[in-house]
């Protein structure tokens, strides 16, 4: 599947007017009965007057096993890569930021209404003050949930 797109928009940061390209390919590939990935790409620039203010490189990545019915394990990982240029912005913004995400998270179906799920997120950025990307956040998670009517 491949979106794109070219429209005038505006930079509400700076107000001015601009163009927006993005082109976004996606694909999704199901490898025997219980493996699935799924790959998105996107990027976007945009122009105003004085030229290129910035491009944003954004990739979705997510691999899941589904084991049963019941349950599956999912891996998500997120990246995001954007460069802009200082001199257009009348605020101080960093030239480059970029930030990595990741979760791992179990699921299981324990009965039409109570699922189960135990999960792991971490996170990573980096700006023009950093030269590595730096973990920000971690987390392990526990949710049980359960619907029920009257």
């Amino acid at each position: 599947k491949l979106n794109a797109s070219y429209k005038d928009t505006i930079d509400y940061v700076n107000a001015k007017a601009g163009e927006l390209f993005s082109i976004s390919p996606s694909v999704t590939l199901n490898l025997g009965q219980h493996f699935q990935t799924e790959i998105q790409y996107t990027q976007q620039k945009m122009d105003v007057a004085g030229g290129e203010l910035f491009m944003a490189n954004l990739l979705d990545a997510r691999l899941i096993y589904q084991f049963s019915v019941q349950s599956f394990l999912r891996l998500v990982v997120q990246y995001n890569d954007i460069e802009r240029n200082q001199s257009l912005y009348v605020d101080s913004v960093d030239a480059e930021s970029r930030s990595l995400g990741t979760q791992l998270l179990y699921s299981y179906k324990i009965n039409p209404q109570t699922v189960f799920f135990l999960g792991y997120s971490d996170s990573a950025y980096q700006d023009d003050h950093y030269n590595r990307l730096l973990k920000t956040d971690k987390s392990l998670f526990l949710k049980v949930s359960y619907a029920w009517s009257p």
